[in-house]
């Protein structure tokens, strides 16, 4: 169980997650929404960017789920139902997250007020059963868009360990259960990583091909590596 303000997460072996609220005042609690999926749930957390409360699950198929609740959306069954706002295969059984305020960017520390959307961001450090540590962190829609097309770049742009597709590897595995496929909302570092690694003028090629630079992409990778670099 984990709480936020007077907001609870609750996971359940083979139910999924539950999110409920507290009131004080009478000393009520509420089941506000829940995932109708069939999950068996491994360990849940928040993950906070600004004002906006999303809700992330791993499961024992190594899969993480990030869900949010929206009661004025028609797909959301009058709020009962927690929408899917992204998902993506780690490949390795997680158990644990840990919620890490992240550093911000040079500019934002200048820029912006404290508690304000840019600062109040954190990041999830992961643990998993192979020992493994990994990290997911909110972005910006601006740098995401640009990162998610610069992935996309990559997937042909870079020779992979034994010509194995990373976008194939990423994709939910349901292990034949009912499942309804999610937004593709969550860029893979590990593949961004390689840009540095590319010839010069291939990187300028690229960046020039999905309508950036290469300061620009370089720049939204360093912001992203000092947002956490508590690692």
């Amino acid at each position: 169980m984990l709480q936020v303000k007077n907001f609870i997460l609750l996971g359940d072996i083979h139910k999924s997650i539950y999110f409920l609220s507290w009131k004080e005042q009478g000393a009520q609690l509420s089941l506000l929404a829940k995932d109708f999926g069939s999950l068996d749930c491994l360990a849940t957390e928040f993950l906070i960017d600004g004002s906006t409360l999303s809700l992330l699950v791993s499961d024992d198929q190594k899969n993480v789920q990030i869900f949010y609740y929206a009661p004025k959306m028609s797909e959301s069954w009058k709020g009962q139902k927690l929408l899917s706002r992204a998902e993506f295969h780690i490949g390795a059984h997680v158990t644990k997250f840990l919620r890490l305020q992240m550093l911000p960017a040079s500019s934002d520390r200048t820029n912006s007020a404290p508690g304000s959307d840019k600062t109040n961001r954190f990041a999830l450090l992961f643990g998993t059963l192979d020992g493994s540590i990994g990290c997911i962190a909110p972005l910006d829609e601006l740098t995401f868009r640009r990162l998610q097309s610069l992935q996309k770049k990559l997937v042909d742009a870079v020779p992979h360990v034994a010509g194995l597709n990373p976008r194939s590897f990423r994709q939910f595995r349901a292990n034949g259960r009912a499942h309804r496929s999610g937004p593709d909302s969550i860029v893979d570092c590990e593949l961004l990583c390689h840009y540095e690694m590319l010839p010069l003028e291939e990187q300028h090629e690229i960046a020039n091909q999905i309508g950036t630079t290469r300061t620009q992409i370089m720049s939204n990778l360093n912001e992203l590596t000092l947002g956490t670099s508590f690692l």
